[in-house]
């Protein structure tokens, strides 16, 4: 299955050179609070008094959703993680155990991409390359095969869609 071929092609990268897992690891945890500072930066910059709290409820609110739903769909789809169901995986820190799927940070921060992207398409790149370093990076680590990180893009996607649409000015 290419879910499984990709995954161990992309945890084959781990535990090569300590330098790259703190890398990995950095990105696969800690990059998640500076894209969040990014965020709120943004927002701030580029709002008007009467878009502020608009940019707030879509951008914030669509995340805030996200992961909801994620936590529903976790307890409702038990997903063993890769270091759990695969012999021999570069296990670069242990997380979670049977909540795989969809990967949560994935989705949260593929949701704010989505929600920037609304206002800004430019800026929004940035974010969705955010989105996927952090998804890539916890494939590498261990922790999520490539299918977690695929649909958690999509559900964030979808989601800051369905909150944007619904919350737009008619």
């Amino acid at each position: 299955m290419i879910n499984i071929q990709l995954f161990q092609f992309l945890n084959s990268l781990a535990s090569r050179s300590s330098w790259l897992d703190t890398l990995i690891i950095f990105f696969a945890t800690s990059f998640s609070i500076i894209l969040i500072v990014i965020t709120i930066v943004y927002i701030f910059k580029n709002s008007s008094n009467d878009s502020f709290f608009r940019k707030i409820l879509i951008i914030f609110g669509s995340a805030i959703l996200t992961y909801c739903l994620v936590k529903i769909i976790k307890n409702l789809v038990f997903t063993p993680r890769p270091f759990l169901s695969l012999d021999s995986v570069n296990l670069l820190f242990k997380y979670g155990d049977y909540d795989s799927f969809p990967s949560g940070h994935t989705a949260i921060f593929s949701s704010l991409a989505m929600a920037i992207y609304f206002y800004n398409k430019k800026a929004s790149i940035l974010f969705f390359f955010g989105a996927l370093i952090i998804g890539v990076a916890r494939v590498i680590a261990g922790i999520h095969f490539p299918i977690d990180i695929l649909s958690g893009l999509g559900l964030g996607i979808v989601i800051s869609s369905i909150v944007y649409f619904f919350t737009r000015k008619r």
